[in-house]
């Protein structure tokens, strides 16, 4: 009698799955660490996006004409939220930075959605005047980790304190 057995045997396909287990449970760590040092990455290009704004809107003829706008900018050598730089509601400053950021508007709700790094609930976007050409402001986000590694209790609030916040300088 023929025996025609088509098909794997039960210890192959054991065998099979146990190397695909061995293969998930090594690549599965390093995919993580790719994916968490993706999201800081999205995060300083955010506050580079949000730092060349600023710089752009700085410098429009519009911005130095408006009385409101130039209060802000003078008001940038100390850390300031960047909710704070659309009071009062409607300077041509704050439109500008909205205009070129493509957002409704400046207020923490709609900036912590964009976020995607690991970071507090209370974490804020401060912007400080440093007087550089090339980098004229700093730009960081509180209560973020730079790392990747989810230390998330750095909460800067001045440009000295940035330490381990994702920031452009």
């Amino acid at each position: 009698m023929k025996n025609n057995n088509k098909g794997f045997s039960l210890v192959e396909l054991i065998i099979v799955i146990a190397i695909m287990a061995i293969l998930v449970g090594v690549l599965v760590p390093t995919y993580l660490i790719y994916v968490q040092k993706s999201r800081v990455s999205h995060d300083a290009q955010l506050v580079d996006s949000i730092s060349k704004a600023l710089t752009y809107a700085a410098s429009d003829p519009k911005a130095s004409e408006d009385a409101a706008s130039q209060a802000i900018l003078a008001g940038l050598s100390s850390p300031t939220k960047l909710e704070d730089l659309d009071s009062p509601v409607g300077n041509v400053l704050a439109a500008e930075i909205m205009d070129t950021l493509y957002m409704s508007n400046l207020n923490q709700s709609t900036y912590e959605k964009m976020i995607k790094s690991s970071h507090a609930s209370n974490c804020h976007i401060y912007i400080q005047n440093q007087g550089s050409l090339d980098t004229p402001y700093a730009v960081w986000i509180s209560n973020t980790d730079k790392t990747g590694h989810g230390d998330t209790s750095n909460d800067a609030t001045d440009m000295n304190q940035i330490g381990n916040c994702i920031c452009v300088r």
